[in-house]
């Protein structure tokens, strides 16, 4: 029987009803055995879920069945997967070796917000590849590593998986639920129509977390105990009778509101030999943290070792949290620690030091009896300062020696103690123009000049940046720019970054790019790499890479732009640090939930503390919809949601703002919000930001306010940036005594108020923040509110324009669904970026745009060159009586085109067109009520249709 692609369609349809349900599982309380035979008794009552289907709709040919059970101590999956033995690809990988071969997937969101999930793959030889993934799936990062148990069995018509995450490898976080979101994935090969047959339980999407099904966890799985989180250990060493005593230090927070107590084992992994291990027991208060020290492991020799810590419920014994890890183990008896130069061991001429000072530790025997220390300054092994001091019991000296007198180009400072010595790299550069540094308060500063970090990775020009990111200096000499050279083709040298290989065609590479820019006076940073943290990178081997390049160009920073995991994993390979964690943006929500940034943000600021090494953190926020790019369920950020974001991270401890905009001409919010927004916060940085802190700080009333306090040096003007950092409106309030019997202006706001007593009582949205300043200075900016009514009036004109259009919408999915038979723009899932031909735009008929993330008006482009037919799908979400039909080439592409309406179950034809020609064509016939319209191409001018907009309407 010859089914019809069409005919599919109807039955995928049905599939995705019943797939929108959730999945069924079951609970055991006894501990199963992790085998792959599926024997147990369990696995005879546990539901079978067997609705797997292939993402482009046809049937299936090799069937898969998964099944659920939760024990307390995690969740357990068994698969039984149909092929035939013959047929069977098995491979036999290293763990997170991934190659293509028949295997199962399941990708698990703990917090079912569909954002971050963990991602696993089993294959038929019992090959483990994970990874955790985030912004809804769109990167992942393979450096995660769970422990996972799993055992496979194969047989002559299929092969069983049994697969088990225990609960304390999930990382569950303070906001985790029972309601998990869940993936379940098959990857087949060699099917008998098909060289790779893959399919899903949610509609044949996979690495899509806002389609994921919901697996409510069973009542009897205690998930609140696993809430705990631990920063990373500290490491720090001594001798001890000719051994390594080594000290290791973390901070344990509660997240679940229990007292707990709790027992953190450390177990260091001896190659050919036992662990060597520690334990300690701690008590944590509801929400409170605790310090946990692993005083005096001793070990044999130094080195790096493989480490696994651990923390138990004291009384039950039961693993809540662990995690592997890596411990260096090294003894130094002389520390140098530099305190001026405080920037990269280097003297710029724009600094104006006076002073060379740097602190050392030494670690003398107590019974020496020589103890003196010498310090000084090498230049090519000759001494250009030094002196002599005797050790104090504290065993720590400080060194000063002035730089007037020392020569340009590289030193050494050293510190020596009978047979020991160490040593540090100094350098003192002659005077360039346009030398960028870092100061002792965290500013960057171009000839002597700091400056307020706001920065555009745009397609769009806005003459109100500071920094942008090019490959040369823009013509505009008032802005600063990124060197992206320095990014742009890496992948070429990736396995050798990896590698941590400094290998020749890396150290070409570097210095090729680096050379295009280093000596532009405009140029501020390089660009380094993007999201090194889900890029299979390694902090490690960027590091080398990072020691060479300095080198090439000392007088300019480097950044990197990490996802969640990176601003930490990744620290110490650029100055600068463009974060992005990509909140969910979520179509029914006036305000995303930005819990995500404060929590990260925090866990920074907590693990850097005042480290002058730190990197600057220069927030990136999402600016363009993430339904073009992939993900589903989600729009364009509001301009409330760009400020509230933006200032947010500035006021947890950022110094620095990157809006990253793409495809700005189809979203109001883009290319009306950004030019105010970037004006007000070029204000408030170059006011605010860059100040000094005020001399007494803000305080809140209430945990959820968070407050920013500085003081503006040239004006006398106090500022303090206020944000409701939690998911609920609230009253809430603050004190400054510098606000007291002073009129304080509401920036952006439009108003003025009082503050009694230097206290400031306000209302605050979800994330909302407002900006209070004694300045009475009109800065001349818009208020929030004028520049909503700007965007909203955008819309409303479309609107107009679009009036009696069944199809129009503004956000995916609201009225219409749309398909194609190809799309050249495909991310992930096939229908990707589609709903554009439904937005009511229609752009310059000759400059669609090249991609969504491209300057100008998406268009529907198909990816089969010099083939046709191609057709799209637009299915109403409920029928519409349609009597007039309205097509909009981009490029004069359509030359032979029908326009069909689903009557009676099937497409029939109800207008046609041969030598089409113009920016628009229009198609009336007599008026018939459809749920879906077909535009069937048959012939086009070029290689490719391009489609700019459908339109649909009753007359």
């Amino acid at each position: 029987m010859n089914i019809t692609r069409l005919s599919f369609a109807v039955i995928l349809f049905s599939t995705i009803i019943l797939q929108s349900a959730g999945l069924e599982c079951t609970f055991s309380t006894r501990p199963m055995k992790i085998d792959g035979e599926l024997q147990e008794e369990v696995w005879l009552k546990a539901p079978v879920i067997r609705d797997f289907i292939r993402p482009d709709g046809l049937p299936l040919e090799r069937k898969t069945e998964v099944q659920i059970v939760f024990m307390p101590t995690g969740v357990v999956f068994g698969f039984k997967v149909f092929i035939p033995k013959a047929e069977l690809k098995i491979l036999t990988t290293e763990r997170d070796k991934y190659s293509s071969s028949d295997s199962v997937e399941v990708m698990l969101d703990t917090a079912g917000s569909g954002d971050n999930f963990k991602h696993i793959i089993i294959n038929a030889g019992n090959g483990i590849y994970d990874r955790a993934c985030e912004q809804g799936g769109f990167v992942g990062d393979e450096k995660w590593n769970g422990e996972i148990i799993s055992a496979v069995q194969v047989y002559d018509d299929h092969w069983n998986c049994e697969l088990l995450l225990p609960n304390y490898t999930l990382g569950i976080q303070a906001n985790d639920s029972h309601d998990w979101k869940i993936n379940i994935c098959r990857e087949s090969f060699g099917s008998p129509t098909a060289p790779r047959e893959v399919s899903s339980v949610c509609n044949g999407v996979f690495n899509t977390a806002a389609e994921f099904r919901t697996l409510v966890v069973p009542k009897e799985v205690d998930l609140e105990r696993h809430k705990l989180d631990a920063t990373e250990l500290s490491i720090a060493n001594r001798l001890v009778d000719g051994k390594l005593s080594l000290s290791a230090k973390t901070t344990v927070s509660e997240m679940a509101g229990l007292s707990r107590s709790l027992r953190a084992e450390l177990a260091i992994l001896i190659p050919g030999n036992l662990p060597v291990r520690s334990e300690e027991r701690f008590e944590l208060t509801p929400k409170g943290t605790s310090p946990v020290l692993f005083d005096s492991v001793i070990l044999e020799k130094p080195g790096k070792y493989d480490a696994v810590f651990t923390i138990r419920d004291d009384s039950s014994n039961r693993i809540l949290l662990r995690k592997s890890l890596s411990v260096i183990a090294e003894y130094t008896p002389i520390k140098i620690r530099m305190i001026s130069p405080h920037y990269r061991n280097a003297i710029f001429a724009t600094q104006k030091l006076e002073k060379v000072v740097f602190e050392t530790t030494v670690d003398l025997p107590k019974d020496a009896k020589d103890r003196t220390v010498t310090g000084g300054i090498l230049k090519d092994g000759v001494n250009k300062a030094v002196s002599a001091k005797q050790l104090p019991e504290s065993g720590k000296l400080t060194f000063e020696f002035p730089v007037e007198g020392l020569p340009d180009g590289k030193m050494e400072v050293f510190v020596s103690a009978g047979p020991n010595k160490a040593t540090l790299p100094l350098r003192k550069l002659p005077y360039k123009k346009g030398e960028v540094w870092r100061g002792t308060d965290g500013n960057w500063y171009k000839d002597g000049k700091k400056i307020f970090v706001l920065a555009g990775w745009n397609i769009k020009y806005n003459p109100h940046y500071l920094i942008v990111t090019a490959t040369k200096a823009p013509e505009d000499k008032s802005l600063l720019f990124y060197n992206s050279n320095t990014f742009l083709g890496i992948g070429k040298i990736k396995a050798d970054i990896v590698q941590g290989k400094l290998s020749p065609a890396v150290k070409e590479f570097y210095q090729k790019k680096i050379d295009m820019c280093k000596d532009e006076p405009q140029l501020f940073a390089h660009f380094l790499c993007d999201e090194p943290d889900i890029a299979g990178y390694t902090k490690a081997g960027f590091r080398k890479i990072y020691e060479y390049i300095v080198d090439l160009d000392p007088y300019h920073p480097f950044m990197i732009s990490p996802g969640s995991s990176g601003l930490i994993d990744f620290e110490d390979m650029a100055e600068i640090s463009g974060f992005h964690c990509y909140p969910k943006v979520e179509p029914k929500r006036e305000m995303a939930n930005f819990s995500k940034i404060v929590v990260l943000m925090d866990k920074a600021m907590k693990h850097f503390g005042n480290s002058p090494d730190a990197p600057t953190i220069t927030y990136v926020h999402q600016g363009f919809d993430y339904s073009d790019s992939g993900n589903t369920d989600t729009r364009v950020p509001s301009y409330e949601e760009f400020r509230s974001q933006n200032l947010l991270s500035i006021i947890l401890g950022g110094k620095g703002l990157l809006h990253y905009n793409r495809g700005d001409d189809n979203f109001p919010e883009l290319s009306i919000g950004m030019e105010p927004l970037t004006i007000e916060e070029k204000v408030i940085g170059n006011e605010a930001i860059i100040e000094p802190d005020a001399e007494v700080p803000a305080k809140a009333d209430q945990a959820e306010l968070r407050l920013l306090a500085k003081r503006n040096e040239a004006t006398g003007d106090y500022w303090v940036l206020a944000c409701n950092a939690s998911d609920n409106a609230a009253d809430l309030s603050l004190s400054f005594p510098p606000f007291a019997s002073r009129r304080i202006q509401v920036l952006s706001e439009k108003r003025g108020i009082d503050a009694p007593n230097g206290t400031i009582k306000d209302h605050f949205k979800p994330f909302e923040v407002h900006v209070y300043t004694t300045s009475q200075k009109d800065f001349r900016l818009e208020s929030i509110e004028e520049i909503k009514a700007r965007i909203e009036a955008a819309y409303i004109e479309r609107r107009k324009q679009n009036v009696g259009n069944v199809l129009y919408q503004e956000h995916e999915n609201d009225t219409v669904k749309v398909n194609a038979s190809s799309n050249k723009f495909m991310i992930f899932r096939a229908e990707n970026s589609l709903w554009h031909l439904t937005d009511g735009l229609i752009g310059d008929f000759d400059k669609p745009a090249v991609s969504p993330t491209r300057e100008g008006i998406t268009v529907w482009q198909d990816n089969t060159p010099n083939e046709v037919p191609d057709y799209a799908v637009i299915t109403l979400n409920q029928p519409q009586t349609i009597g007039r039909v309205e097509v909009y080439p981009a490029q004069n592409s359509l030359k032979d085109y029908e326009i069909q309406l689903k009557i009676d179950g099937e497409f029939k034809t109800v207008g046609k067109i041969n030598d089409a020609e113009g920016p628009m064509q229009t198609f009336s016939f007599s008026p018939v009520k459809t749920d879906a319209l077909k535009l069937l191409v048959t012939a086009n001018r070029g290689a490719y249709t391009k489609v700019y907009e459908i339109k649909a309407f009753e007359k």
